[in-house]
């Protein structure tokens, strides 16, 4: 597809295309599992956090008609012939990076993305004073389940909001895989190996647009000038990246990752999700119900995968997209109608999901469509997540599109409270 249109294509199925212009800038925050970040029809990044005992970083359609019979097949992964070209230096104590000492986090630090390694320690890339982007970013830590922050080094490179004016000198989102492993991109690429006290640039052949990481390996989809895309890999604390050969053209993708299993949903002639449960070893095919001219959102986590479908102004949720994946979600009993395409989906467990709904709140749903928790919302999420089957996160939107908070659950979704930033 022309790479023009389909960038048009995006904008015109993005949910947040009639919000106020602040708004837009910060919620602009993947892909579970990918966000889960890249303007693909999404408000934001499904599944942003990154869990990582393994790691990760979302009414009804009326799809049931569609073939979905499509063989799953096997296919065992190759690298590049050439990888050269994208490979770098595994870096060393000694290598050239930014190294810079962090200054104090700025009052009224904005969240725009975050990441966990457990629920005490995670991190949150922020801005403050963000009138149009490009804007500078601060990253705060915290080692005490967000009791206190300390700025830590951030990235050398300007935040932008996924899809809306990246470039290779840009980042949108941020993940760290251990406490020392981390990577900012949305855009361009920069690792760091040493608890971001220096940044390395990595060089790459197009914008990366998503990024997880589990069981020891990191994985990036890159998008390439041409529109092509392609995913690339890299053990945990290396910057030696190798094309990985899939059984499917990729178009439009989106990335998950949890432990082992990576998972990467594609549209084209036959949408499918793409699967590997050995750590990209071997992949198989699925296809799904998504059409081909919109895009198709994947996200996992707590041993769950959930797929979500566009379909114009609307959209279907499949919480089993590999063994029943032509089962939609009844979401009947969340909203009457159709469920808006700005709705987000993070799995809690195999059973269970959390759905953010403008205007309905944050709703944990079981698979069978039967309503668990349900939590009043003022605002727009731009971003939810679980770290755990009880440990949750979301960014919302408030203040008429003025401001953005990170809340925090830790009873399932029963309840929510708001973690105080400086």
């Amino acid at each position: 597809m022309d790479r023009l249109e389909d960038d048009l294509r995006r904008v015109l199925t993005d949910p947040r295309r009639s919000l106020p212009g602040d708004l837009v800038r910060i919620a602009a925050v993947h892909r579970g599992a990918t966000r889960r970040r890249r303007n693909r029809g999404v408000a934001a990044a499904a599944l942003a956090v990154v869990v990582v005992t393994g790691g990760v970083t979302l009414a009804s359609s009326q799809l049931g008609g569609r073939d979905a019979s499509l063989p799953a097949h096997s296919v065992a992964p190759t690298v590049s012939d050439t990888p050269s070209q994208l490979t770098t230096p595994t870096p060393t104590p000694t290598s050239t990076g930014s190294v810079t000492t962090p200054t104090a986090l700025p009052v009224g630090l904005a969240p725009v993305s975050f990441t966990a390694i457990g629920t005490h320690t995670w991190w949150v890339l922020g801005t403050a004073s963000c009138g149009a982007p490009p804007c500078a970013a601060s990253l705060a830590r915290t080692a005490d389940g967000g009791r206190t922050f300390t700025a830590v080094t951030s990235p050398p490179a300007q935040w932008t909001p996924a899809g809306q004016g990246t470039t290779t000198d840009t980042v949108s989102d941020v993940r760290f895989a251990s406490s020392a492993d981390g990577w900012a991109f949305g855009g361009g690429l920069w690792s760091t190996h040493d608890g971001a006290r220096s940044w390395r640039r990595v060089p790459m052949s197009g914008e990366v647009v998503g990024l997880g990481a589990g069981a020891g390996r990191v994985w990036a989809l890159v998008l390439h000038p041409t529109g092509a895309e392609e995913l690339w890999s890299t053990p945990r604390g290396s910057d030696t990246w190798v094309k990985t050969r899939l059984p499917l053209t990729l178009e439009s993708a989106d990335l998950a990752v949890e432990g082992s299993r990576v998972y990467v949903a594609t549209r084209g002639n036959a949408p499918s999700l793409i699967s590997s449960t050995d750590g990209g070893r071997t992949f198989t095919t699925t296809r799904t119900q998504c059409t081909s001219d919109l895009v198709g959102r994947v996200s996992a986590s707590g041993g769950g995968v959930w797929l979500v479908c566009q379909t114009g102004m609307s959209e279907g949720i499949y919480p089993d997209p590999i063994t029943r994946p032509d089962r939609v979600l009844d979401t009947s009993k969340v909203v009457r109608g159709a469920l808006p395409n700005s709705a987000l989906v993070a799995p809690r467990d195999a059973s269970s999901a959390l759905l953010a709904v403008e205007g309905k709140g944050l709703i944990v749903i079981r698979s069978d469509g039967g309503i668990l928790h349900s939590s009043d919302l003022s605002g727009f999420a731009s971003f939810v997540g679980f770290s755990t089957p009880s440990t949750g996160y979301a960014i919302v939107i408030v203040g008429s599109g003025t401001r953005s908070e990170l809340l925090r659950t830790d009873d399932g979704g029963a309840t929510w409270r708001k973690i105080s930033l400086p």
